[in-house]
């Protein structure tokens, strides 16, 4: 069974992931921009950006000990996006991410189902 993250609205619950490339930590603290692709059952897709929805991604407050090194943690809460998505509703969700390197966005490759409550 695939791992399922839940968005639960009206709560603080957050999804933290940890980027890796190639088997290494990616400091997400580095990062410019994210973008969260909600895609539901009938392919329909509901975009969340950091640049208008700032409240719902964080990826400057949380680190994690990693190979004695402190990496940044991406933390999504799109529960406080400027309009959340639907209750009820299943999703998988595709992450793009920018850093000054990257201006053009990185397809994480990290769809994953996502249920929100």
């Amino acid at each position: 069974m695939a791992l399922r993250e839940k968005i639960y609205l009206n709560r603080d619950n957050a999804i933290k992931l940890g980027l890796t490339a190639d088997g290494v930590p990616v400091n997400a603290a580095t990062l410019t921009r994210v973008v969260a692709e909600l895609t539901d059952g009938d392919g329909n897709v509901t975009t969340f950006d950091s640049n208008t929805d700032s409240n719902a991604f964080d990826w400057t407050s949380e680190t994690a000990q990693v190979s004695d090194t402190d990496t940044g943690i991406l933390i999504i809460k799109l529960q406080d996006a400027n309009t959340p998505p639907t209750a009820g509703d299943d999703y998988t969700m595709n992450i793009i991410v920018y850093d000054t390197l990257n201006s053009d966005g990185i397809n994480w490759d990290s769809a994953f189902p996502v249920q929100v409550i």
